[in-house]
């Protein structure tokens, strides 16, 4: 009877063992298939913001690209959780639940709009939009004067542009029903039919994902500190072997006192091989400040860098002039030889 009663045991025992293997296994395969999402919308986010800029860069072996891209799907779920939860209730009524009225779905589709709105009011509304964020700066040009009418009118534009794929992704669970509910309904042996309502139901949850970070990469990525996955430009002088500073000296990059240290420079990027900085020209400039647009990048081959030193973080700043192509300048000449070791 014990020996029995232990087998039982034993056996009741067995199914919570493999429920946890079970769990364990699938939260890993989870884990492995978020941070491979995030990696991906990364890459996707930083190259966008490069491409508006100018800058190549295929070094993807790098960090801050899974940061970056959790960056932009946790924005991108705040946003859409609400809207996407309600039209859910809609598409899959239950009895037992209370329905959503259309007050609530106002609500919760008017939640992520004021959200957006005062995040694209932060851009706009300052004594000048920051470095590289060249899209508030060209919707800006279009008035004559940088008033507030310009600025809110900017504002609302931004936000619409980015609540664009939070309304379709709203909308995906209406369609994604009706395919799976397609998909269900076919029988076992039509494969074909079968894959085709799941490849599509899968098109309709990449689409929304994929105009967003295409806004965001735009639009807010230029704004948010390099310390949270971000593309905002930093300052920082650099010291250039003597090898290579004639030829950045050619390219417009200002060395002050004809030394080997770069001016304060804004850092677009920086990968493993180069650094990209930004440079203002000054027969473009205007009182309003429109050049932002038009500066020119230059990249700089981190191979000519010897050290660097970082002077803002996380602050706005002008651009140094970028000064006329000419001959190099030659070093002055050091006052004398060179005593030797131990020389008085």
């Amino acid at each position: 009877m014990t020996a029995t009663a232990a087998t039982l045991q034993t056996s009741s025992n067995l199914p919570a063992s493999a429920w946890k293997q079970a769990d364990f296994g699938t939260l890993t395969k989870i884990g492995a298939v978020s941070a491979a999402l995030a990696y991906a919308a990364g890459i996707l986010t930083v190259n966008i913001h490069l491409h508006q800029l100018g800058i190549t860069d295929f070094t993807f072996a790098r960090p801050k690209l899974i940061l970056t891209g959790i960056l932009v799907l946790m924005s991108f779920l705040l946003l859409a959780f609400f809207p996407l939860c309600a039209c859910w209730e809609v598409a899959n009524p239950c009895p037992s639940r209370q329905v959503v009225t259309k007050g609530k779905i106002v609500v919760v589709f008017l939640i992520p709009f004021v959200a957006l709105t005062v995040a694209a009011a932060f851009l706009c509304f300052r004594p000048e939009p920051g470095l590289a964020q060249t899209v508030v700066w060209k919707f800006l040009e279009r008035f004559p004067q940088k008033n507030y009418f310009a600025k809110a009118v900017t504002t609302f534009e931004l936000a619409a542009i980015s609540y664009i794929p939070i309304c379709l992704a709203a909308a995906f669970p209406f369609a994604a029903a009706r395919l799976l509910r397609r998909a269900s309904a076919v029988d076992h042996s039509h494969v074909v039919w079968r894959s085709t309502y799941l490849f599509a139901a899968v098109a309709l949850a990449a689409t929304p994902l994929l105009i967003y970070i295409y806004a965001f990469a735009l639009i807010f990525y230029p704004a948010v500190s390099i310390s949270y996955g971000g593309g905002k430009p930093y300052f920082a002088n650099f010291v250039i072997a003597d090898s290579g500073r004639c030829e950045l000296q050619q390219l417009g990059i200002p060395f002050p006192e004809q030394r080997n240290v770069t001016d304060s420079l804004p850092v677009l990027h920086e990968s493993d091989v180069l650094v990209a900085v930004l440079l203002r020209q000054a027969e473009d400039q205007k009182n309003d400040g429109s050049w932002i647009s038009r500066n020119p990048v230059v990249q700089i081959n981190k191979s000519l860098i010897t050290a660097s030193k970082v002077e803002k973080v996380d602050q706005d700043g002008t651009p140094p002039k970028l000064i006329p192509m000419a001959e190099c300048i030659s070093l002055p000449p050091s006052n004398g030889t060179t005593p030797a070791i131990g020389a008085k």
